[in-house]
């Protein structure tokens, strides 16, 4: 058992695996080596340091990686999938929604 106070993470990046083929695909902007990231090396993560709860944000650039409609889809695949976890795991997770960057009528789609 862990001594450690028990604690929520409210900065906790996933970076699925359709995410990370748009990113090396498409390229990021910032050059940054994007890891290899499962939910289970998460878990195991939150267990060694007594987090028991983890607000997930997807890692940048986020879904403007891609443009338009393309953007818009792989937001939507992402907040899809922090669901999924959250869902599966009650109290485990939330999230923040990943949003596109779009400029003008797109933008509330």
């Amino acid at each position: 058992m862990n001594s450690l106070p028990e604690k929520v993470d409210v900065h906790h990046h996933f970076i699925p695996d359709f995410y990370a083929s748009a990113i090396e695909t498409h390229g990021d902007p910032s050059g940054s080596h994007i890891p290899a990231w499962k939910p289970e090396t998460t878990q195991a993560f939150m267990k060694n340091g007594s987090i028991i709860t983890a607000i997930l944000s997807i890692t940048a650039p986020g879904a403007s990686v891609l443009h338009g409609e393309g953007g818009r889809q792989l937001a939507r695949k992402a907040n899809d999938y922090a669901a999924a976890l959250r869902d599966n795991n009650p109290g485990r997770y939330g999230f923040f929604r990943c949003a596109p960057y779009i400029v003008g009528r797109g933008r509330l789609s």
